[in-house]
This record gives C-alpha cells, structure tokens and sequence, in this order.
C-alpha cells in the first residue's frame, strides 16, 4: 500500500510502517506523529554528550574557534538549557528510499507493512513557527564536532543562530552505520 499525495509536491518523503491502529489514525486524520528524542528507536539517537563534543572540537579547532568554544564550554546555564530544548523538540523521521530491504524490516512489521509516501508543500515547510528545519541526516563521524569549528564565529557574532544552528545539527546527525535508511528528518518546536 502507497499513500500518494494529490497536489504537486516540493518536497516527497517515505515512511516505513507496520499496518496497525496509529498509521489508520493518522490516515484518518491527516496527521504525522513527530517524536520527542527519548521515543527515538536508537537510544544515542539525538543524545549528544555536548561536552564532549565541545572537547573534541576544541582540539581541532583553529586558535579563534578554540577561543570561543571554550567560551560556550565554560557556560553550564546554556549547555543545560540546550538539553532541556532538544528534549522537547519534535523530530519526524523520513527516508528518501521506498525500496530498502532493512527498513522495510526494522519499521513495516517485518515486510508485512506499508511504505507511506508524503508529499509536503514548500510554504508548509517554511512556517518557522510550526518547522525548525528539514534536512537530510548527515552521516558524517564528527558531524556536530566539525560543526562547531566551523560555526564558532556565530558564537560571538549571533548567538541565537549558533545555538539553534547546533540543535539543528544534534537532530540531524546519526552514527554512520545508519547511512542505509537514507533518512529526511523534519524538526517541529514540539512532538
């Protein structure tokens, strides 16, 4: 079974699902589900030790980054505020694939499932009140280290560009042994 939208589409995602009681309600009401971190199937999955991340990028940083991410290291008010706020976020999980044997058995019931395709309109996903951001997951090793050396200026220069810069890379990072799930994700505000 494939949902396909009727309108033209900016953006065509899929997810993978077994055919039970929450995808029939989302048919129903036109809904998608988006997960706070900790209901995540992988437990690392948007869990960064941002310390430590702090420390490795510092080591690899330029004498200027270095600067300003110590900086950011040293202020414990903001590292548990960014916590609590990735905490809260709302993330929604997409492939770019419909045609994955491993996803097709890890999130549609073993193959027995259904692959939903979801087409969403551009102005949708430019409301930033209701969108933080829409990317592709990097599968990079040192996604949000690298991220950091190369954005510290922000720090400095605007602080809430830095910030929300850096949930966006938390959300959108995985390990590279996820790479086959060719994975989109959508962050809301909220779940």
């Amino acid at each position: 079974m494939v949902f396909i939208m009727s309108k033209m589409t900016d953006y065509c995602f899929f997810k993978y699902r077994p055919i039970d009681k929450r995808l029939l309600e989302s048919l129903i009401h036109s809904s998608i589900y988006f997960s706070h971190r900790a209901q995540l199937n992988d437990p690392f999955d948007c869990n960064v030790d941002i310390v430590r991340a702090l420390d490795h990028a510092i080591e690899g940083g330029s004498c200027k980054s270095t600067e300003l991410l110590q900086q950011f290291r040293r202020d414990e008010v903001v590292h548990r505020r960014f916590s609590k706020n990735v905490a809260a976020l709302g993330v929604g999980s997409f492939s770019l694939t419909n045609s994955e044997t491993l996803l097709w058995s890890h999130y549609a019931n073993d193959h027995k499932g259904a692959v939903m395709r979801y087409g969403f309109q551009m102005d949708f996903l430019d409301d930033e009140e209701k969108i933080l951001g829409v990317s592709m997951v990097s599968y990079k090793p040192n996604a949000i280290s690298d991220w950091l050396v190369e954005n510290a200026h922000l720090y400095e220069e605007n602080h809430q560009e830095f910030i929300t810069g850096l949930l966006k890379k938390v959300l959108m990072s995985k390990a590279p042994a996820w790479s086959y799930e060719q994975e989109a994700r959508i962050v809301r505000p909220e779940s």
